[in-house]
């Protein structure tokens, strides 16, 4: 693990663009059992039930940054989430 990172307010805008940053990110909502991520190239809404693990992206994507007003994330050092998860990073890429 390299960081743990918590949001506990919700923004006024709806959608909030995450950028590519080739790490792996354990992400809890604590709010409500869901994630919301639009794809990037269709913008179909995508709803994800539990903790999710969000891999290796090659474009941005977008979130409902709304619905994610009281999250808990996990940040991996590179290479660390394989351990835990027991697969490599690269099985997790745009996953």
């Amino acid at each position: 693990m390299e960081s743990l990172w918590f949001v506990s307010d919700a923004p006024g805008h709806r959608r909030e663009r995450i950028v590519p940053s080739g790490t792996v990110e354990l992400v809890i909502n604590l709010h409500e059992d869901e994630c919301r991520i639009y794809e990037p190239v269709t913008g179909r809404e995508r709803w994800f039930r539990g903790a999710i693990v969000s891999g290796c992206y090659s474009t941005a994507f977008e979130i409902d940054a709304r619905a994610h007003a009281l999250v808990l994330g996990v940040h991996f050092r590179p290479a660390g989430a394989a351990r835990l998860f027991g697969v490599p990073a690269g099985a997790l890429a745009d996953d």
